[in-house]
């Protein structure tokens, strides 16, 4: 009995060593333009080398956790999140009480070509010259 005993508190002593160990949580939010949360979308982070994935709930939010001994104090995060065609990423520093906080927001900006620029620039200054021509 006492054998038995013995056994049953060496299990329970290595199960509560287990639980205890310390982690490091890495989270945010993904959002899209205009602010409102994106749920479903695949997140990937990386700390130290280790790659864990997920996705967003319904409040876009995601949440993965590393063993300390894979992600600790000062410890960079990277977090990737693609959309359609396009990747957005965030990075950030895990602070002393073992959390990292990387939000994402989906940014669609859309930026003209230069040619596009540069032929309304023309016509402006076309019309411009024109006009002060025929004020004369």
């Amino acid at each position: 009995m006492n054998k038995l005993f013995g056994i049953f508190a060496m299990f329970l002593l290595m199960v509560g060593f287990v639980n205890a160990a310390p982690t490091t949580m890495v989270y945010g939010q993904v959002t899209d333009g205009n602010g409102n949360p994106m749920q479903g979308v695949p997140v990937t982070v990386t700390c130290n080398g280790n790659i864990l994935n997920t996705t967003t709930d319904a409040s876009g939010m995601y949440y993965v956790f590393y063993p300390s001994l894979q992600c600790d104090v000062l410890d960079t995060a990277t977090v990737e999140v693609t959309i359609g065609d396009t990747t957005y990423t965030g990075e950030g520093t895990v602070d002393f009480s073992k959390e990292c906080r990387i939000n994402i927001a989906n940014v669609n900006l859309q930026i003209p070509e230069f040619g596009v620029v540069a032929a309304g620039l023309a016509l402006i200054g076309a019309i411009a010259i024109f006009a002060i021509r025929r004020k004369n």
